[in-house]
């Protein structure tokens, strides 16, 4: 196992993005993203937003292995172009994204 590997899944974790990992530690993006990946790979675990896979996780399909930690929370922001109206597909993600943001 790498241990560059699992020092850029740290920071990635800890940081909560990797964007924020990669200005923190001074590593570039695509190489964090490139060792992570392989870890992930290697490991069969992965780094996903709860949001994402919390159907999953009611269903059993996946398991949260670190229950107890969290990244701090980032805001989100939702932009689209001005238009006279809205349209129904923007709207619909609009209230998915509030409701997943809770």
């Amino acid at each position: 196992m790498d241990l560059n590997e699992i020092q850029c899944f740290k920071h990635v974790a800890e940081a909560g993005s990797f964007s924020r990992a990669a200005r923190q530690s001074r590593i570039p993006k695509s190489t964090l993203s490139r060792k992570v990946s392989d870890l992930e790979t290697r490991l069969g675990v992965t780094l996903l937003p709860v949001f994402l896979g919390h159907e999953e996780v009611q269903k059993n399909q996946l398991m949260m292995v670190m229950k107890n930690w969290g990244a701090d929370r980032e805001p989100v922001h939702a932009v689209y172009p001005d238009q006279p109206y809205l349209p129904l597909k923007i709207r619909l993600f609009l209230d998915f994204l509030k409701k997943a943001f809770k």
